[in-house]
């Protein structure tokens, strides 16, 4: 049963060199990460080129005061429908210091970014009507309670848990995946994304893989161009 809930341990990734590829000064690069589980957030700081890994907080990580809201949420699942069972509070996701958006397998965040879902598939076309995609509307971050899967042992019964987290609705279709038959059914949009940063600037990204040579899911290969 490891192929279906792509255990990290499993991932043969042969080849693939995981981080910013191409030269220091590029524009335009591959950014390959490995997304394969659930127990983490990648970090990405596109000013900067570095990544940065924060463990996603674990059901006895709450030692304090609670943040009335980061929770893990167990659910039943099927299809986009979610069914509430239970939840346990934990501990506040702790972020990386610099970063301009995060992963989370298909999930993404951003750093008080927002983001566009362009009609291109290409990041040539994007960069072709760059003056128009800047100038569309941009949706920020969301607070969802089950967009976050951080437990799949359960998932042939449609139990799924989630952890609540900001996420980014529009980005994050990206990569969908379907629970009505366990297990999921994988669709994805194959559309270039804007992202607006913090400060003003903007990215164009396009997930080219979300696998590698076995078929193992959540290794992703995304064409980048920042500054967009």
């Amino acid at each position: 049963m490891s192929d279906i809930y792509d255990s990290p341990e499993d991932v043969s990734s042969g080849d693939i060199v995981f981080g910013f590829n191409g030269n220091p000064n590029d524009t335009r690069y591959t950014l390959k990460l490995n997304a394969v589980g659930f127990s983490q957030w990648i970090y990405v700081d596109l000013h900067n080129k570095t990544l940065t890994v924060k463990s996603i907080p674990d059901t006895l990580s709450l030692s304090g005061q609670w943040d009335g809201k980061t929770r893990w949420e167990l659910d039943s699942v099927r299809g986009a429908r979610y069914m509430y069972k239970r939840d346990i509070p934990v501990a506040t996701q702790e972020d990386a210091e610099k970063w301009d958006f995060a992963v989370h397998h298909f999930d993404v965040k951003t750093n008080n970014g927002a983001v566009y879902e362009t009609p291109y598939s290409s990041i040539d076309d994007a960069m072709a009507n760059a003056d128009a995609i800047k100038a569309a509307t941009y949706t920020p971050d969301e607070w969802m309670p089950h967009q976050c899967i951080v437990d799949l042992t359960y998932m042939m019964s449609w139990n799924i848990w989630h952890i609540s987290s900001y996420v980014n609705p529009v980005i994050t279709r990206w990569v969908t995946m379907d629970f009505s038959t366990p297990p999921p059914k994988y669709a994805v949009t194959n559309r270039v994304y804007a992202m607006r940063m913090s400060d003003g600037t903007y990215a164009a990204l396009f997930l080219d893989k979300y696998y590698d040579t076995t078929g193992k899911k959540g290794i992703l290969t995304i064409d980048v161009k920042y500054p967009f």
